[in-house]
């Protein structure tokens, strides 16, 4: 077994990772991209357009293909996904629970896929699963657990 990553690194705080070509990091809050085992200088994830002080725990993506476009971020201080686009970090669309829905608070694990057209995010919640259609236009997303 070999370090993947070509600097020191400290990676006590990396609460999750997605790996799309890139290795993207949550850590302490943050989302650090590294390439080919340097963090990408320069690379930031943009502030969503909501605005507030994001603090990222969650990534995942409905494709692993290397370089594939959007990834998704979960900020609990906002309770909401936010979706970037890898190659820049621009915000690709900014996701929260429909009117009424407790849950979307603290994830464990996160997953998502896509059909019909939609993406659908699942995550895990205390002892529940749940799922949202995440739409980026048209009615609020459905919810269930």
């Amino acid at each position: 077994m070999s370090s993947y990553l070509a600097v020191d690194t400290d990676v006590s705080g990396v609460d999750d990772m997605y790996v799309d070509g890139s290795v993207y990091l949550v850590d302490r809050g943050r989302i650090v991209r590294y390439d080919q085992g340097d963090n990408t200088s320069g690379w930031s994830p943009q502030p969503p357009p909501s605005g507030g002080s994001p603090f990222y725990t969650k990534l995942t993506a409905p494709s692993s293909t290397p370089d594939a476009g959007v990834f998704y971020a979960y900020d609990e201080a906002g309770r909401r996904i936010i979706a970037f686009v890898g190659s820049d970090g621009n915000v690709a669309g900014e996701f929260g629970p429909p009117a009424g829905l407790g849950p979307l608070m603290s994830p464990t694990g996160m997953f998502m896929t896509t059909s019909g057209g939609g993406i659908k995010v699942y995550w895990t919640e205390g002892d529940t699963l749940w799922s949202l259609s995440l739409i980026t236009a048209g009615p609020a997303p459905a919810s269930s657990p």
